[in-house]
């Protein structure tokens, strides 16, 4: 990164990945580079003292939810209890972790993209479940 100006590596950004990478075509490209670009940006944006939630159009709501599907998996696959994620914007419920006890996240699919990411002290999520299930989830530290 270094040994580039930063006209050029924002060339380099533009032009994306190389031909040969995986992540340069369709559906893993939209699915993959959303996820990344959406949390780093809210990264940046949410380290500001009084940030405040972006409003999303429905296309990007409705994407980031559809990843949240695959990231979820991936985000609690060691949790000790089960995991679903509920939309606060709409109806939508997916199922992330089977397990004894459960949690259920409940925030608009933006922010628990950011919480499965590990952003828990900046999304906007809300934890239900009994008390030791909420106990144990917590505990575990887990997201990606």
């Amino acid at each position: 990164m270094r040994s580039h100006t930063f006209p050029a590596l924002v060339e380099m950004f533009r032009d994306g990945p190389p031909w040969w990478h995986p992540t340069r075509f369709g559906l893993l490209d939209d699915a993959t580079n959303l996820v990344e670009f959406f949390v780093h940006h809210e990264d940046v944006r949410r380290v500001r003292p009084g940030w405040e939630r972006p409003v999303l159009d429905t296309g990007t709501q409705g994407a980031l939810w559809k990843s949240l599907g695959m990231i979820g998996r991936a985000a609690y696959w060691r949790s000790a209890v089960g995991v679903i994620a509920e939309r606060a914007d709409g109806p939508g419920r997916t199922v992330l972790r089977r397990g004894v006890g459960e949690v259920t996240l409940v925030g608009d699919p933006g922010e628990l993209v950011l919480f499965a990411f590990g952003r828990r002290d900046h999304s906007v999520v809300d934890i239900h479940g009994d008390e030791g299930a909420v106990a144990a989830f917590k505990e575990g530290g887990v997201g990606l």
